[in-house]
């Protein structure tokens, strides 16, 4: 145990204790100032180890990869989904042209047909 010295209040404490009071909290102080340097060469210790060793090298790799891998998943889904629904919508649209290209071709086929009969009855004519 240390022995104390006690002081009355009011009265000037003896120089050695002024000394010992003064040593204490400059050491406080510098010990203050110096966390931030400790502190910052553990982050740079544990940087260094990190980068290192090989493992962690792999794992943040393969969690790279997994990351990418995902976002490009849900962006190939994306499309997919897009895909999915211009088909549905473009075969029904599809098919309602084919029928009406259809009936188009039937109905210029006649009207060949009678324009040919006519420009046949006209050369009758002509020829007469």
């Amino acid at each position: 145990r240390l022995h104390q010295k006690t002081v009355a209040p009011g009265a000037i404490p003896p120089p050695d204790t002024v000394a010992s009071a003064r040593m204490g909290a400059l050491t406080f102080i510098l010990a203050l100032a110096a966390f931030p340097a400790v502190l910052q060469a553990a982050e740079q210790r544990e940087a260094l180890s990190a980068v290192a060793n090989p493992i962690r090298k792999v794992v943040t790799m393969l969690q790279a990869m997994q990351q990418k891998i995902t976002e490009e998943g849900e962006k190939e889904e994306e499309l997919y989904k897009k895909f999915m629904c211009y088909c549905k919508t473009s075969g029904g649209d599809l098919s309602e042209s084919i029928e009406a290209a259809e009936a188009k071709i039937e109905q210029l086929s006649s009207d060949i047909k009678s324009s040919e009969e006519a420009h046949a009855q006209k050369q009758a004519e002509l020829k007469a």
